[in-house]
């Protein structure tokens, strides 16, 4: 008798354990799913991070000057970034562009007056 108690028993518990198997696999997956999502967006958001750096040595480097190659990239890399980000993000890479441009124009003014300074004392 106890041997068939047990059989039964088991038999009973059987999908239970299948249930049980079925959820520890799903939260696992779901886990999973969630960390490959994390990791792809650390590599877009590097993408726009790596883009802003390689931007502002190029303007540094320039003494300012405008070189449009760079803004292109800059614009066309960090495009997406109101997607991978808060607004906070998007509004300072729309800073950091605004304030290069107003350096560009500084710059050229600064370049313009030395030239006509430098002309007018000859």
């Amino acid at each position: 008798m106890p041997h068939r108690e047990l059989t039964a028993l088991l038999g009973a518990l059987g999908p239970l354990a299948a249930v049980v198997a079925v959820l520890v696999v799903g939260f696992l997956q779901a886990y999973l799913q969630r960390q490959h999502v994390r990791q792809d967006l650390f590599d877009k958001r590097y993408t726009v991070y790596a883009a802003v750096d390689a931007y502002l040595a190029i303007v540094l480097n320039n003494n300012g000057q405008m070189d449009e190659k760079a803004v292109h990239a800059f614009r066309s890399e960090t495009a997406h970034a109101e997607f991978l980000f808060g607004g906070d993000i998007t509004e300072f890479l729309d800073l950091i562009f605004s304030r290069s441009m107003d350096l560009a124009v500084i710059t050229a003014q600064i370049a313009r007056h030395v030239t006509r300074s430098t002309l007018s004392k000859r």
